[in-house]
């Protein structure tokens, strides 16, 4: 996954960073005790409200609300201490890019971010499935597929390493899996990971790498009301086939 300013680039930690609409709100940490007039209190040293995305720094958690223009649905994001920004950025771009190509909303296909779907190792950034394919857990927060049941689509925002690939690529051999970095070019991260990925016998899903140019986020987000601006045309990519070896 990828850790990076605007500016700069630098390697992640792995991070589970997504929360829903309905979930409890980050709290702010701009208090205020008395009326309405009293000063802020900050414990430690004050400083402004944060108003647009390039504003957030990478030292602090904060929610961030963006919005799919092609539907309008919004999706609340929460950005961890250490986290980049574009970590959060890609799994949302992810999330938007691939809805309408894969049906959600038609024929009980679902669309998560960060679903716990029971692999014993790994926790999809997007993942998208048949509702009838799986069984949720009584808070909704684990889904669990039913025999021969896999999901349709697997994302991963950021770095993801050689072995996870080939892991992914065997468990789900008729998922597409798809792989988006933000300021990494194609070549600097998909050769050895498709020489890896072309072993693995009996596949049938297609695996994709995404390379989202290094450009300022207001590039591609509305910072005003953070609608998702990008589209697939905006990103390079390479697709693998399994009729492609």
């Amino acid at each position: 996954r990828d850790v990076s300013s605007f500016t700069g680039l630098e390697e992640p930690d792995e991070v589970r960073s997504v929360v829903s609409k309905n979930e409890e709100e980050e709290v702010d940490l701009y208090t205020y005790e008395g009326d309405e007039d009293a000063s802020p209190r900050w414990y430690g040293n004050w400083k402004p409200s944060i108003s647009k995305l390039s504003d957030i720094p990478k030292s602090k958690k904060h929610s961030v609300t963006l919005i799919d223009p092609n539907d309008g649905e919004t999706k609340v994001y929460l950005k961890k201490n250490k986290e980049s920004l574009q970590h959060v950025l890609t799994k949302a771009i992810i999330w938007k890019l691939f809805k309408e190509e894969y049906g959600v909303g038609k024929d009980d296909t679902t669309v998560e971010v960060e679903l716990n779907i029971s692999d014993k190792d790994y926790l999809p950034d997007v993942v998208i499935f048949k509702k009838d394919d799986v069984e949720y857990s009584t808070r909704r927060d684990t889904a669990v597929f039913k025999e021969d049941k896999k999901p349709i689509f697997w994302g991963e925002s950021g770095r993801m390493k050689i072995h996870k690939a080939v892991a992914l690529a065997e468990r789900y051999p008729d998922t597409d899996i798809c792989q988006i970095r933000w300021g990494m070019e194609l070549d600097q991260f998909v050769p050895d990971t498709l020489k890896a990925v072309k072993r693995v016998k009996n596949r049938t899903g297609k695996f994709s790498f995404g390379s989202i140019p290094k450009m300022n986020v207001w590039e591609y987000f509305n910072e005003e009301d953070g609608t998702i601006r990008m589209t697939k045309d905006m990103i390079t990519w390479h697709h693998h086939l399994p009729d492609d070896e």
